[in-house]
């Protein structure tokens, strides 16, 4: 299972599929079984949320995206 954690309306899009590689250099963790892969926006919204702490925009917020399943054992 992969899980994709990706910006929402982000000003380019991202791609959440099983290759784990976007344009956006994402950071791949290994967690129990898969993998955690946490994208980086266009928009640069996270310097906003560090920095300021708040969002840059009400539509402008982050989901998930679960890719494939568990191996059956």
């Amino acid at each position: 299972m992969i899980i994709h954690v990706h910006p929402i309306n982000d000003s380019k899009e991202h791609i959440l599929d099983d290759t784990k590689k976007c344009w956006c250099k994402p950071t791949i963790k290994k967690i129990g079984d898969g993998y955690r892969v946490s994208h980086n926006s266009h928009d640069e919204r996270e310097f906003v949320e560090k920095n300021l702490n708040e969002l840059l925009a009400d539509d402008k917020s982050w989901d998930l995206t679960v890719v494939g399943g568990l191996d059956p054992a």
